[in-house]
């Protein structure tokens, strides 16, 4: 009688299942890992608040990023100016001096009045500082730029 025999492809035996093993999601994962642990360190670079790591930055930029933090968070008018005495703000002023931080809701003028309050007051800096062309910078409530 003839016997027949069967030829199985190589890995296609009865009883054995395709598909992934153990050590395959594992090697995965490690991988993952892998990748995750060596680029979060290049990532923190990269954050806001980490980003003297790369580069200093100024006072004054940090400055205009509070004025308008607090425009939107007191809901008022915020102007930021040069200022070389501290307690007025100086026309065509040199941004090196210093310069006051204010509410200026009171009645709009650009400077520090009477009815306006009080925010900052950075005195002369060390380091250099953004040249800007504007003697008053204002943020509105929503957040917006007004440059004069």
């Amino acid at each position: 009688m003839l016997q027949r025999t069967h030829t199985y492809a190589s890995g296609d035996q009865p009883g054995r299942a395709e598909g992934f093993g153990l050590v395959e999601p594992l090697l995965g994962v490690l991988s993952l890992m892998l990748v995750i642990f060596t680029g979060q360190p290049l990532l923190s670079l990269f954050d806001d608040n980490d980003a003297d790591h790369l580069l200093q930055k100024s006072s004054l930029v940090s400055h205009l990023e509070y004025a308008r933090q607090e425009a939107v968070r007191l809901e008022a008018t915020v102007t930021i100016c040069p200022s070389k005495d501290g307690r007025s703000c100086q026309e065509g002023g040199d941004w090196q001096q210093g310069w006051l931080i204010f509410t200026d809701d009171a009645q709009p003028s650009h400077h520090f009045s009477v009815g306006d309050k009080f925010l900052h007051r950075q005195k002369s800096v060390a380091e250099k500082q953004p040249e800007l062309a504007f003697d008053t910078i204002r943020y509105q409530a929503d957040g917006s730029i007004l440059l004069n």
